[in-house]
């Protein structure tokens, strides 16, 4: 038998990468199930007799990281409570966690890498 080192196969992952990579996904989820407010200013309104003017918002609670893919009405806003499901914000939310772990995968493992060939 040869004393060469072994080398492992290109698609086989260190146990360190493989609990970072599951943090990252967890902190990606968190990412996206948090619950956050959105306000978009509408204008104002005229009131009354007078011509008094009320600012109008739509308040928004929103779920989804970078895009926003659920969006539920607030009660008291300007129409009764609705949820908007956004499939385009489901799809950009994917590509960017994958590109994220895919990333995170990549820079570890050439670091680990590295270190192996450099203690050889």
């Amino acid at each position: 038998m040869s004393d060469a080192p072994r080398k492992r196969p290109s698609l086989q992952f260190s146990l360190a990468t493989a609990i970072v990579m599951m943090l990252v996904a967890g902190g990606i989820l968190w990412l996206n199930m948090r619950i956050y407010r959105i306000e978009e200013e509408l204008g104002y309104v005229p009131t009354g007799s007078l011509s008094i003017f009320n600012r109008v918002a739509w308040r928004w609670d929103a779920r989804g990281w970078p895009v926003p893919w659920c969006k539920i009405d607030i009660p008291g806003s300007l129409e009764p409570q609705r949820v908007f499901l956004a499939w385009y914000g489901v799809a950009m939310d994917a590509c960017v966690a994958i590109a994220i772990l895919i990333a995170t995968a990549v820079i570890l493992e050439w670091r680990i890498r590295r270190k192996e060939r450099a203690h050889d």
